[in-house]
């Protein structure tokens, strides 16, 4: 009974592991991207805001293509906020 306990809780913590290593890594940036386009498409904006969203956009677009998902990530949430989003 006891190694059968013991099994069960070795599997589950062997089949967690992977996804709590993962829940550190950041967002795939295309991901993000195309949350942020679609927020574009459905939020007024005042032409302030949508210099800083076009910026910060771009600026993730530029990190995303040299594969610094993480920076990129930081620059999309930053506009997803100045969205609302």
């Amino acid at each position: 009974m006891f190694q059968r306990l013991l099994l069960a809780a070795a599997v589950t913590a062997a089949l967690a592991l992977p996804a709590l290593a993962r829940a550190d890594e950041p967002e795939a940036c295309e991901q993000v991207l195309k949350r942020l386009d679609d927020a574009m498409k459905t939020t007024t904006l005042t032409d302030e805001q949508k210099v800083q969203v076009t910026g910060l956009r771009k600026q993730g677009l530029e990190k995303c293509k040299v594969e610094k998902d993480a920076e990129a990530d930081a620059d999309f949430q930053a506009a997803l906020k100045i969205l609302g989003k």
